[in-house]
């Protein structure tokens, strides 16, 4: 467990496109377990007309994570996130952006991090990826747990049935 220095609003800002809504959402499900702070869903903007998302990605999460594919970036909402990272970048370097390839061969943008920022979800798979978030949000002081025994049969236990699912259709 690794304490907390400094206040933030967000331990993580997770930016998507739409059509990855539901990776986002289980990938917070799973940093849920290990975070103690909470994680803002860039894919589920509010009324605000994004001032949340772009405050939270610019600079009141500890850690920006990207689930970049061809699409992201070219959307309206993913382009002003590109814009708030960008600039988060800019100021404080990429030491605290995460980004989870879920395509194969993308081109890196400029401002997006190297190794080891940068997990390729098929490759690399889900636990390396929230492995790679809960280090990050660690090192920019953030306070993490391992995940509890139970949490962790649960998880298997719903992946599984999910599996089969959809395997059945």
């Amino acid at each position: 467990v690794c304490s907390m220095k400094g206040s933030r609003s967000y331990d993580v800002a997770i930016s998507c496109v739409a059509y990855d809504a539901l990776t986002a959402s289980h990938l917070a499900a799973r940093l849920k377990s290990r975070l103690l702070g909470q994680t803002y869903p860039c894919w589920q903007r509010s009324d605000d007309n994004g001032n949340v998302a772009e405050r939270a990605l610019r600079s009141e999460a500890r850690v920006v994570v990207v689930l970049h594919q061809r699409l992201w970036g070219e959307t309206d909402a993913t382009r002003d996130d590109e814009a708030a990272i960008e600039a988060r970048v800019a100021k404080q370097g990429d030491g605290r952006v995460v980004v989870v390839a879920l395509e194969d061969e993308l081109g890196r943008r400029r401002w997006m991090p190297r190794r080891p920022s940068w997990i390729a979800l098929g490759r690399d798979g889900m636990d390396a990826a929230v492995n790679a978030i809960v280090n990050a949000v660690e090192r920019a002081g953030g306070t993490t747990r391992a995940e509890a025994a139970a949490d962790s049969a649960s998880r298997l236990e719903r992946e599984v049935k999910m599996r089969d699912e959809h395997d059945a259709k």
